[in-house]
Order: C-alpha cells, then structure tokens, then sequence
C-alpha cells in the first residue's frame, strides 16, 4: 500500500532503534556525508558497513566516473553495487550485508571484477533512457514495506542521487519502468542470482 511521508519517517526511526539494539552497531561515521540534503543521509549507515566510499565527496579533480545502485529491501539482505571507470579500464565491486535491512552490518558477500567496454556502454545508455542526471532526487510515493531504489551518479564535478520506493508498484504510473530497467542491469552485471520473487 503507497503511504505518505510520515510513514517513511517511522521506517526510519524503527531502523535506527534497531541499530541502538543490537550490539556492534554503530551509526555511521558523522564526517563522511554519503548524500546532499535533500536526499536521505540515513542510507548512509548501509554504505558505511559496506565500506563504500562516498561518491558526493568525491572531488571533481579525480578521474574516475561511478555509478551505484544501493538496494535497501525490507525482507532481505542490503546489497549495493558500484560501476567505475577510470584510465585503466572499468570495474564493478557488488557487495552484501549479512542481515536484512542493514542492521547488523557485517559483509557476507564481497566482488570486484571487469567490465567490458560493452557492458559499460550499455550502462551508460540504460542511464541516458532513463534520463537520470535530469529526475528528481525524491518523489512523495512511500510505503510501509517494499525496497528502497538509490541510484547514485558521478561523472567530473556533477553528482546526482534518485531515491524510489519499489518503483515496479504503479511502476507505469510514476514512469519508473526505464529507471528500474537500469537498476537492474547493473544487479545483472554483479552476477548476483536474485529470485523473481524477491525483485520488489
């Protein structure tokens, strides 16, 4: 069921006494800063045990272009998965939480390997489609379960970050197809085998 704002906000708040429960986990280190303020610095506590770098901070003078899809579901484990690009070549590193919506936050799961020069066009244009760099950051569609979608970008000195909420419900409606379809080509390309059932 689609909920408004407040409902996010008490996600939020359940997360984080959550974390405050469980031993060994800490919030995430205050002098990193994952997002811009109109954006959802909560997610930071996922990136930050997933040993992620931030690419907000990223300074325009680095060369390298990255861009990442952090998977927040409610009833399964985090996983985030980067694609970079640099002189020598283009990466992916996906990594997995060990404890569904990123409380404990202990690494189970850790990869990097190449990709083509094909796979990394294909990105690109899966990116262009869905006409990224130009969507707004947030919407007012949220629900009570489901997954939080984050795609983040980097190229030079431009950023930009896309927080959706399980963005296949009303997916034509809220004109999501083409953003889930680039999300998922880069859950593709971590190799990672996710059940139908646990795509949401």
């Amino acid at each position: 069921m689609i909920r408004n704002l407040p409902i996010q906000w008490l996600r939020v708040l359940f997360v984080l006494q959550l974390m405050l429960l469980v031993p060994g986990c800490e919030a995430p280190d205050a002098n990193i800063v994952y997002f811009p303020k109109d954006a959802r610095e909560e997610f930071a506590f996922a990136l930050r045990r997933m040993k992620e770098p931030s690419l907000y901070e990223q300074t325009a003078s680095q060369s390298f272009e990255q861009y990442r899809f952090l998977w927040l579901r409610s009833f399964d484990k985090p996983i985030a998965i980067r694609a970079f690009r640099d002189a020598s070549g283009a990466k992916l590193r996906v990594v997995r939480l060990n404890c569904e919506g990123g409380v404990d936050g202990r690494i189970d799961y850790e990869r990097v390997f190449n990709l083509t020069d094909e796979e990394w066009k294909k990105l690109l244009k899966a990116l262009e489609h869905t006409s990224f760099w130009t969507m707004p950051t947030k919407e007012s569609v949220f629900g009570l379960d489901g997954a939080d979608w984050i795609l983040e970008g980097r190229s030079a000195e431009r950023y930009h970050c896309v927080v959706r909420w399980s963005p296949k419900s009303h997916g034509d409606e809220r004109e999501l197809n083409a953003y889930r379809e680039a999300c998922l080509y880069l859950l593709t390309l971590s190799k990672i085998e996710i059940p139908q059932n646990r795509i949401y």
